[in-house]
């Protein structure tokens, strides 16, 4: 099966939260499959959760990643800045 999306890799540029996970500054995770799509875009869901990071590709495009709790994909999930689609993610 492939991916309907393009697989990116993103590297951690801030970490604001998350512990126990493998989210560190300057850590480098990817981007696979589309799990949901999130009530807000990427800018405005930090401001309604406490543990996110800041993440951009190497095209510059920013991304927030945040431990989702939604019934198709409780996980860590990674989502563009602008865009409400949520991503699956792992380390690289």
């Amino acid at each position: 099966m492939s991916l309907a999306y393009p697989v990116k890799k993103i590297k951690i540029k801030e970490v604001f939260g998350l512990k126990d996970l493998p989210v560190f500054v300057g850590a480098v995770l990817q981007t696979g499959n589309l799990l949901f799509r999130a009530p807000l875009p990427g800018s405005l869901t930090k401001t309604e959760i406490d543990e996110w990071a800041c993440a951009a590709d190497g095209d510059g495009r920013t991304y927030i990643v945040w431990k989702a709790v939604n019934p198709e994909g409780d996980s860590l999930v990674v989502q563009p800045w602008n865009s409400h689609y949520c991503f699956e993610v792992s380390p690289a």
